[in-house]
């Protein structure tokens, strides 16, 4: 299987979890939902919902609407 090359960034990330400087949060259900909470207030405020209704009258992502 061929190595997939990384970004600094990304290689950055992989080697702090590698060397296991990563640990779960204790309260994991409470910190998705403040994180879900802040992405929906960041849309509110860009002026984009979460879901946006086509004239298909499908339900489609923000970024299934771009054409």
């Amino acid at each position: 299987m061929p190595k997939t090359k990384l970004g600094k960034d990304e290689q950055d990330i992989l080697d702090t979890f590698e060397r296991g400087e990563w640990k779960p949060v204790a309260n994991r259900r409470q910190e998705i939902a403040r994180h879900v909470a802040y992405a929906r207030n960041t849309l509110a405020k860009d002026g984009m919902s979460s879901a946006t209704r086509h004239p298909c009258k499908k339900v489609c992502t923000p970024s299934m609407t771009k054409e």
